[in-house]
């Protein structure tokens, strides 16, 4: 169990990073989203579950609670496939696509589900303004589907064009809003990332947009952690 829930803290800081809601979002949309990431700490999945669709209730235009509703979705895919492979444990990257284990069918179709509408709410957020939050949101939701393409469904390579989006989208609000801090901990998750890779691999992630200069990413996490 002690194993289990520090796993669960490492993903949800990962989920969290994904699931900021809007700054305009309703007070009491963020405070049940919140709730939720509490419960899924505490392993509890379906009363998080329960708590994220009254976040969503609260304010239906908000993208979080429905890209928290996918994030806690993956976490339990995750955790059904056996978490992560041998190589997520020492440190290495594989340089291809993995063989994963078959999502649960009811989990992938959530995800999916969920996903989509966060996609959805976020692009009618950027519709309606153009500022920071909006594309802050347009990157956070892309953010999570290339997570999940490399992590659940072993696409490596195929997750470098959703990978490339968010990266565009974060930038973009960065330029909107050089103070919104968060924004750089997906630039910084994707260019160590990308830094880890073999030569080839990062070839074709710089011709897919996506920079990997270590001591550029670690500068980045830094300033999303202050």
């Amino acid at each position: 169990m002690p194993i289990v829930r520090a796993l669960v803290a490492v993903v949800t800081v990962l989920s969290m990073l994904v699931v900021a809601e809007r700054a305009d979002g309703s007070p009491l949309s963020r405070a049940r989203t919140r709730d939720g990431y509490a419960l899924a700490y505490d392993l509890q999945f379906a009363a998080c579950l329960a708590m994220l669709e009254k976040a969503a209730e609260a304010d239906s235009l908000d993208p979080g609670p429905q890209r928290a509703i996918a994030a806690v979705t993956w976490m339990e895919m995750l955790f059904a496939q056996g978490v992560a492979t041998f190589e997520a444990f020492t440190g290495e990257m594989s340089n291809t696509d993995v063989a994963r284990p078959v999502a649960p069918p009811a989990l992938a179709d959530r995800f999916r589900r969920a996903i989509a509408e966060a996609t959805r709410l976020a692009a009618g957020q950027l519709v309606r303004l153009d500022d920071a939050d909006a594309h802050y949101q347009i990157g956070a939701t892309e953010a999570l589907g290339a997570i999940y393409g490399a992590t659940i469904e072993g696409r490596l390579l195929g997750s470098f064009t959703q990978g490339r989006r968010a990266v565009a989208a974060m930038e973009r609000a960065r330029q909107r809003d050089p103070g919104r801090r968060e924004s750089a901990l997906v630039l910084g998750m994707s260019e160590y990332t990308v830094s880890t890779m073999s030569w080839p691999v990062r070839t074709l992630a710089r011709l897919s947009g996506l920079s990997g200069n270590r001591e550029s990413a670690l500068s980045l996490l830094q300033e999303a952690a202050t």
